[in-house]
């Protein structure tokens, strides 16, 4: 192999190197790192052994060798290719997201990862924004969707009952223990929503229990508690259904669609929120428009994110 073609495999090895260190979602900074989930190990695994690609590309320069690398080129050239296909349709696809969230735009493109009332991911903050969206959104079958539940026959009860609005921080247990969101149509439904923004498995769950058991001290016929966290290694938790954030941010994209026109403020409350929890939380964010190809691919689970909202529509 001649020295030119040499540096050109380099440079390609060096990109992998690249690609493995933008793998992990950058924290907003000032903000502790969370707990590593699973997927977190799985990125740093193949960080590592794309920084690895990145040091034989250097070595490449400094040492002459007889080995055939022809295999490994194409290899590269192979992936360069693949990596321009994917950022267009990924460009493509942001590009159907800001028309379809019109005049608003696709809410990643916003970053809410310095905002001085989230910075340090507060449970309260998240609640707070969470119940106000919903106290707008009213409707059970969208609440039903938002968290997963399955039950049209009770969506259709709660229909006429009358909605006692986002319950905060509800004590129960003789004012012992509280709940984030205490959703209730009356003498119909009861949703319980307990928030987090750590995986479920790094959270206090335990007392879920007893909350359970106030549960079943009230009226409603149609119950469902809900832990909402970023990840979890179970469905649930003491009786406590897991709910990803990642979920109820597609669900949000969809809603927000409906309100665009209609109740353009809720949308853009809405769209803001999700921008938060999925900068904050979920640790997802866009390349810029000029990075490589590659740097691009290294983000594929932000737009399988952004895909799946663009796929499911509101009835």
């Amino acid at each position: 192999m001649d020295d030119a073609r040499r540096r050109q495999l380099a440079e390609t090895l060096s990109l992998w190197g690249r690609l493995g260190s933008s793998l992990a979602f950058p924290r907003p900074k000032g903000s502790a790192p969370p707990k590593p989930t699973e997927r977190d190990r799985a990125i740093g695994r193949v960080d590592g052994i794309l920084t690895r690609w990145a040091v034989l590309g250097s070595d490449l320069v400094r040492v002459r060798s007889a080995a055939d690398w022809q295999p490994a080129q194409r290899m590269m050239e192979a992936l360069r290719t693949w990596a321009d296909v994917r950022k267009n349709a990924y460009w493509t696809l942001l590009q159907e997201s800001d028309a379809r969230l019109a005049p608003f735009g696709e809410p990643l493109r916003v970053d809410f990862g310095t905002h001085r009332w989230l910075r340090d991911d507060r449970e309260e903050s998240y609640t707070a924004w969470l119940g106000w969206i919903i106290e707008q959104i009213k409707e059970p079958d969208l609440v039903f969707r938002l968290f997963g539940i399955e039950g049209h026959a009770a969506a259709n009860a709660a229909r006429g009952a009358v909605f006692r609005g986002a319950d905060r921080e509800v004590p129960i247990l003789e004012n012992t223990r509280r709940r984030d969101l205490v959703l209730r149509y009356e003498g119909q439904v009861l949703v319980v929503v307990e928030v987090k923004v750590t995986d479920a498995d790094s959270a206090e769950t335990a007392k879920q229990a007893e909350y359970s058991g106030w549960m079943r001290e009230q009226p409603e016929p149609f119950q469902r508690a809900i832990l909402l966290a970023t990840d979890a290694s179970k469905e649930e938790y003491e009786g406590f259904h897991f709910v990803s954030w990642g979920h109820v941010c597609i669900e949000l994209r969809r809603i927000a669609r409906r309100y665009c026109s209609t109740r353009p403020i809720v949308a853009a409350m809405i769209l803001a929120f999700v921008s938060a929890v999925e900068r904050n939380l979920l640790r997802m964010s866009l390349p810029e428009s000029d990075a490589p190809a590659i740097s691009w691919m290294a983000q594929s689970a932000v737009f399988e994110h952004i895909e799946r909202s663009l796929k499911g529509e509101l009835q």
